[in-house]
This record gives C-alpha cells, structure tokens and sequence, in this order.
C-alpha cells in the first residue's frame, strides 16, 4: 500500500523513512532519520515498546503492535506496526500503518454500546423500583390487613409465610435495581458506591479486601459508570476464578487524571491464552470499557502470582 510508512532501525534508531512514513508522523519537512523507534511513541508507551523490541531482539520474529504514538505537531495518532527483527543484524525492518480512523470507529461503536447498556439498566432499574415495587408492598399490607383477630391459627400460619416470602421479593427486587443502575453511584459517587459493594462482598465471602480512595468529588457520570464496572467485573472475576484471599483497590485522582490499582493473590492466569479464547470476552469488555473514555489498561497475571491491574484516564 504506497500509503504505508517503511523504515529500518537499527540498534533502536531509524535509519531509512520513506515518504509515506515522513507524511504519517508529520514529518514531511523534518529529518526522521537519526530518531530513537520508541521516540514515535507516546511517553506512557515508549517504555512498553521497548520492553517488546527487546524480548524479541535474540531471536527472528515478525511482530504485529498496535501503539498509540505522537506526530510532530503533537497531535495523537494510532499506528499498527508490522515489523521483523533480524536477531543477526540487529536491524528492524518495518511497515507503518495508519488506523487512527479505525480505532475512533471502534471507540464510537462501543461507547454507542455502553450509553445503550446503561440507558437500558437504569430503565429496568425504574421498572423495577417504581413499578413491582410497590405492588409487592401493596400485596403486603393486604396480607397484613387480613391478620385479624377472627383468622384461624392455619391461616395466619400461612400469611406469615407469604409475608416472609414477599419480604424475600422485595429484597431482591431492590437487589436487582442496585445492580442495573447503582443509587449509590448515582447520588453519593464512586467512592460510596465501591465502597458499598466491598462491604456487601465482605459480609458474604471469606475475602478480605483493603479499598482505598482519595475521590470526594463527582467525576462526570460516563467516568463514574465505567470505573464502577470496571472494579465489579474485577472483583466478580476473582470470586469465581483466582481462590484469593485478599484484594487491594486503590483509587486515586491527582487532578487530570484518575488511576485505579487493583491486585489480588489468586492462582493467576496466563493473560495471553485467555485473552485469545471465548472466556476472556469480559476481559475485552473491561479494555474496551476503559478506551471508550480515553483510557489505557494494563494487566499483568501468570500462574501462581495474582492479577494486576492498572487503569489510567486523564481527565
């Protein structure tokens, strides 16, 4: 594709950038030639990039990144890159592609998603609320009504059982709205509404868990919602999955940005294996959830060590 950008490195620095390569990176007038590969790269990723070139550089390998990286005007840009390392030469030999149109389509199809998701969630959670609600309680107090004086031993017999299962509906009809839409997260804001939830898991699991947060202020409701799943699908996972005892959330916003730090000593996984088969689909959800908003995910897990998780969106 003659829109394509070619370039060697050699040593990590580039020594040959064709045209189209200049033109991508808003080099067209400038020198490319002489820079570091990872200086193309945002600062957050310069470090990731390395760390790839280099656990591949003692051996041939073809390579396919995709990484976010900054042209000369300082503007963003997403690029794949598909290069081969010749272990021998010490020299990359690579293809730059642009597809900072393809992930704003990805990034505005999900995040069409989500609004519908949680559109539909706090409908239900209305329905449920406002509608069967009451008239379970309503039920209720015509059951109660009926407790008198006159009634036989049987029958009151029976209407407290009814009573108690209709407390049980009632309990999960509000369980259920909590869910869909959390009042929590909608009134009182992230910290009470994790907070609520750790509490909730702690009283009904042998889980210890340590949540710590500095936010005491409304983050806007498209960051609130999306920080609240991301630590209920985390901890969700770690229940079914790791066998810990132990969960570390640390949340914490520093003024333009908000870092969410979550850690457990569960059995671990191989991240690559299960990202790459049906049951990582919800950690797909959770990457695509955060990038909606403009934010990164990095996640760290083998066998034996936990999970590690670190999400990042500035604000």
């Amino acid at each position: 594709n003659i829109n394509d950008g070619i370039f060697i490195c050699k040593n990590g620095r580039l020594e040959y950038v064709n045209k189209a390569m200049k033109r991508i990176f808003g080099y067209s007038k400038f020198k490319m030639e002489g820079l570091m590969l990872s200086q193309l790269a945002l600062p957050d990723y310069q470090e990731e990039l390395n760390q790839i070139l280099h656990l591949n550089s003692s051996y041939n390998q073809l390579l396919n990144i995709e990484i976010e990286c900054l042209k000369k005007d300082h503007t963003n840009i997403h690029v794949e890159i598909l290069c081969s390392y010749v272990a021998r030469e010490k020299v990359i030999y690579g293809v730059v592609h642009d597809i900072t149109d393809r992930k704003q389509i990805q990034k505005n199809i999900v995040k069409a998603i989500i609004l519908t998701e949680e559109k539909e969630r706090a409908y239900f959670s209305k329905e449920l609320h406002d509608g069967l609600g009451p008239l379970l309680s309503a039920i209720k107090l015509y059951l109660q009504w009926s407790e008198r004086p006159n009634s036989t031993n049987s029958r009151v017999e029976i209407i407290h059982k009814a009573e108690d299962i209709l407390e049980e509906a009632l309990t999960t009809v509000k369980e259920i709205s909590n869910k869909l839409s959390p009042h929590l997260l909608n009134y009182y804001g992230l910290t009470s509404a994790i907070q609520s939830f750790v509490d909730k898991v702690e009283e009904t699991t042998s889980i210890k868990i340590n949540f710590d947060s500095n936010v005491n202020i409304r983050l806007g409701n498209e960051i609130e919602a999306a920080f609240y799943r991301a630590v209920i699908e985390c901890i969700n996972n770690t229940m079914k999955y790791a066998r810990a005892q132990n969960i570390t959330i640390i949340l914490n916003y520093s003024g333009d940005q908000l870092q969410l730090h979550y850690t457990d000593d569960g059995i671990g996984f191989n991240l690559q294996e299960t990202l790459s088969v049906k049951k990582g689909l919800g950690l797909y959800n959770l990457q695509n959830r955060i990038q909606t908003i403009g934010g990164r995910i990095n996640m760290y897990s083998s066998p034996g060590k936990g999970v590690n998780y670190n999400i990042v969106v500035k604000l």
